[in-house]
């Protein structure tokens, strides 16, 4: 897992890239069933929709 300055230095790499910016959890369906999907094991990820506001655009116009 990255820190927090690592994430936010990966996003800025991002952006000065013009990449598209998305998230993961350590959801993996039936194999580990008490970890909710969206989720991580210590239940704390959070991918704010402003990360991924360029992919729902596009998304959006198709």
């Amino acid at each position: 897992m990255f820190s927090k300055s690592e994430r936010n230095n990966l996003i800025l790499l991002a952006d000065k890239y013009h990449k598209y910016k998305s998230g993961g959890t350590d959801y993996y369906a039936l194999n580990k069933p008490n970890i909710l999907i969206g989720s991580d094991i210590n239940n704390n990820v959070h991918i704010d929709k402003s990360l991924i506001e360029d992919w729902i655009d596009k998304v959006s116009l198709i």
